[in-house]
């Protein structure tokens, strides 16, 4: 049975990945924090660890290199170039 009402999107229950303009609340803050929050910042430190690990020295990230929009929580990096030095 549909819990979800079209609101937002016309199919609210249906998965669909390529849906755009998704305004979701990323992790949260407050008493509406998101519970995976701690997850997904351990699995951050582990990929930066690997990465640092795999590609020694200094990073830079180039002038067109850093694609990101502003979320109502924050802003959000859609893509980042490193650059190895």
């Amino acid at each position: 049975m549909p819990t979800g009402t079209p609101l937002v999107f016309g199919a609210p229950d249906a998965f669909d990945a390529t849906r755009d303009s998704n305004p979701h609340l990323s992790f949260g803050t407050g008493i509406h924090v998101c519970l995976g929050l701690r997850l997904a910042t351990s699995q951050a430190v582990v990929a930066v660890q690997a990465l640092r690990a795999a590609f020694p020295g200094r990073w830079r990230v180039p002038e067109d290199g850093l694609e990101a929009t502003i979320s109502p929580v924050g802003v959000d990096i859609q893509r980042m170039r490193l650059i190895t030095q």
